[in-house]
């Protein structure tokens, strides 16, 4: 996928924020110390930062150069074929709090009029090895959830959620190392979402499921959930 337009200086200024702070994390005592500590070394820190000068030829900077508007030439006419697209960057613990992006999906979602097409690696939370139980504060993601119901009972928008197979694992990777299905299956998924909507709903949900083979690494289930109202 190639990314061009506003988009893309939207991306730039997302790795700006990214940037200050490691470059935050890299100065100060604490942050000589850790940059002196092997990789694999735990820390008491909630987030650890290094930075890796390539070549090492003492004139390599620690830092890129700050991203400007005026360092790549924009073109507001837009492009023929293209496809427009809403950016946004979770910024993580970066910001302590507030998590804007989030709310950006929901309110997304809620906007939503006639489909609804997801592509995730899993939506449950993660569970115990081989069992359906969740580990402790893993929780079901609650208010996407919900609003994805409302689309389904308010507005009779349509759902398509691809999500992965569980213990989807790639290549010869072991569990710790990449996940991607947390051992839910896609009825699990259209089960917590209709348990959002009112049982005295007069609303039948409906639930399909399919799935397509791309090799053993990459299988995805797709998850259908329409509204039949009656």
């Amino acid at each position: 996928m190639q990314a061009e337009g506003r988009c893309t200086h939207d991306g730039h200024l997302y790795l700006n924020k990214q940037w200050e702070h490691i470059k935050h994390m890299q100065s100060g005592f604490v942050g000589w110390v850790v940059d002196h500590l092997p990789d694999r070394m735990p820390t008491i820190l909630q987030n650890r930062v290094t930075v890796t000068e390539f070549p090492e030829n003492g004139e390599t900077p620690e830092f890129p150069p700050t991203y400007t508007k005026d360092k790549v030439p924009f073109n507001h006419d837009g492009f023929q074929g293209h496809v427009p697209m809403i950016t946004i960057g979770r910024y993580g613990k970066i910001l302590l709090k507030n998590r804007p992006s989030d709310q950006a999906f929901i309110a997304m979602v809620n906007a939503s009029k006639k489909i609804i097409r997801m592509a995730l690696q899993d939506i449950g939370p993660c569970c115990f090895p081989g069992t359906k139980i969740a580990l402790p504060g893993c929780t079901w993601p609650k208010p996407y959830l919900q609003a994805l119901g409302k689309a389904i009972l308010e507005r009779g928008v349509d759902l398509e959620i691809a999500v992965s197979n569980p213990g989807s694992i790639p290549g010869n990777l072991s569990p710790t190392e990449a996940l991607y299905g947390n051992g839910w299956e896609c009825a699990d998924v259209a089960a917590e979402i209709i348990k959002t909507i009112q049982t005295k709903s007069t609303t039948v949900m409906t639930t399909q499921k399919t799935t397509r083979d791309y090799g053993a690494s990459s299988r995805r289930t797709f998850v259908f959930v329409t509204s039949d109202r009656v």
